[in-house]
């Protein structure tokens, strides 16, 4: 183990030779896109409408109803596998015996 620091300042020093020989004289890497990376110059902030309540209640009446709709199908899934389990279950019972 005592052997291996040599190694290891050896791919430090050609990982960092490498990258030296992607950047231009100003530093900078020539290779990267700047224009996809950086922020757009005028952007603005999202404005946003308030909410009325009535609407706020419309949506929690939309998400009530969504909710119990996938509780009903997650019930009727887990009813519907047990059963088939248990008729399984017994199929290879009355078989084995």
């Amino acid at each position: 183990m005592a052997g291996s620091g040599g190694l290891v300042h050896d791919m430090v020093k050609t990982t960092n030779n490498n990258r030296s020989l992607l950047k231009k004289a100003s530093g900078t890497y020539g290779s990267f896109d700047h224009a996809s990376y950086a922020l757009p110059k005028n952007s603005k902030t999202p404005a946003f409408k308030e909410a009325s309540p009535e609407i706020l209640a419309d949506i929690q009446e939309k998400m009530n109803l969504q909710n119990a709709e996938t509780a009903r199908k997650k019930r009727i899934i887990i009813i519907a596998a047990t059963t088939a389990a248990i008729i399984c279950m017994a199929i290879m019972l009355l078989v084995k015996f």
